[in-house]
């Protein structure tokens, strides 16, 4: 018994240099077919990046579209009940170049952030498997079949008419100042591929006081709109519409304005990849009348006001990067020296790897502020926000550049003090 205990003791050495270099070799082959499992840019703003990356651990995630061979694009709409209409496309390059697949889900209003997240998830697992399946790191993979429960024909009771009721409100202040707002809104939906209505009444209200050296101030600002569309579908690039609003506002000095337009609009890409691409022109042209709290600079009470407008807007999101650019004039033809022009834009653009570039901004001529009340504003007023100012013209504008280098991987999550 002792002479074996001996020679067991003296074997132990080899036999965990054995072990280690068996450990070893499995790491390291496991390691070699990881490298080969295609790599990933995950082009989503609304998906939880983190969450794939803990749950997908076998594709490798990179930093830029550029070093990918699969660059994941997310797109969506919002659905008539109040959900999302997800789409993602597959896009395969270098080595699966040509290799495009596109997958679409529903997220239903009232669905968990988990069960958006683990919707998502199901779909990019189906997504890349075509991808995963040229590599290695297929023979890893099973697949499943859960036999579906018995399809049935669904029966709305609601005939997807959607309503919605919602408030809100908050305070904030100190010693020597307070602000409280409150905020409420109804809103009325039904869509369909050929028809969309909405209905929209919503009321605000803010109230905020300040402790000056000898008085305080307080300013109050209220407001009602309503707003209703219904949109009809001629074909896959054309549509018509009736829009109506209605509003009552302190600051635009307005008591009461009403106005009802009809309008037409064409896309020249089909409005099935509006998600993608879409370029729209559409015009309106109405009529409404305006009664004012105070007398406007055109010595007006109250007015009839006939109006059109003309809208140009182009977006387009692709994997080398996504642009927003548009145009709108509006004018009044009961006196055509009203009117306004604003153009816009948003442009991200992905140049190289690493390097990403975005600018946006608009730029707006105003000639139309027809409300304007004809005895001003005080200091006070347009210090604390009680009305609108007379202005030519508006602006903003940004600009932003990045570069990323270093290590083309990101697959990997550490939440720790975050």
């Amino acid at each position: 018994m002792k002479n074996t205990l001996i020679l067991l003791i003296a074997l132990s050495p080899f036999f965990t240099f054995s072990q280690n270099d068996y450990l070893n070799e499995q790491s390291t082959t496991s390691d070699s077919i990881l490298n080969e499992a295609p790599k990933v840019f995950l082009d989503c703003f609304f998906c939880d990046v983190e969450y794939m990356k803990q749950n997908m651990p076998f594709v490798n995630y990179v930093r830029d579209r550029k070093y990918a061979d699969v660059h994941i694009i997310g797109l969506r709409q919002r659905t008539g009940a109040g959900g999302w209409e997800e789409s993602f496309e597959f896009i395969g390059q270098h080595r699966f170049k040509e290799m495009v697949d596109t997958l679409s889900t529903i997220i239903g209003p009232n669905d968990s952030a988990d069960q958006k997240r683990e919707s998502e998830m199901n779909l990019f697992k189906l997504g890349i498997i075509r991808y995963a399946a040229k590599t290695p790191i297929s023979t890893f993979f099973t697949i499943d079949f859960n036999q579906p429960i018995e399809q049935k024909n669904i029966v709305d009771k609601w005939k997807n008419w959607v309503f919605e009721i919602s408030a809100n409100g908050w305070m904030n202040g100190s010693d020597v100042s307070t602000m409280t707002s409150f905020w409420s809104e109804i809103n009325v939906e039904k869509v369909n591929p050929d028809f969309r209505f909405e209905f929209n009444l919503s009321a605000d209200y803010m109230e905020s006081k300040q402790v000056l050296s000898d008085q305080t101030f307080s300013s109050i600002l209220r407001g009602q709109d309503l707003n209703t569309e219904g949109v009809w579908s001629i074909s896959d690039h054309f549509s018509w519409g009736i829009f109506g609003h209605a509003r009552t506002s302190i600051f635009n000095n307005y008591a009461l304005t009403y106005h009802l337009i009809p309008g037409i609009e064409y896309n020249l890409f089909p409005y099935s990849i509006s998600a993608k691409k879409q370029l729209r022109v559409s015009y309106r042209l109405g009529a409404g009348q305006n009664y004012y709290n105070e007398t406007t600079i055109f010595d007006k009470d109250k007015e009839f006001v006939p109006h059109h407008s003309l809208r140009i807007a182009h977006r387009i999101r692709e994997n080398w990067g996504n642009v927003n650019i548009g145009l709108n004039g509006t004018q009044y033809l009961h006196n055509t020296r009203l009117y306004s022009v604003r153009a816009f834009g948003n442009i991200n653009l992905r140049i190289a790897k690493g390097f990403n570039f975005n600018l946006s901004g608009n730029f707006g001529i105003t000639q139309d502020q027809i409300s304007l009340s004809k005895t001003g504003l005080t200091d006070e007023q347009i210090l604390t926000g009680q009305g609108q100012r007379a202005t030519s013209y508006t602006f903003y504008s940004s600009i932003g550049l990045s570069y990323t280098f270093g290590s083309i991987f990101n697959s990997i999550v550490n939440p720790r003090f975050r």
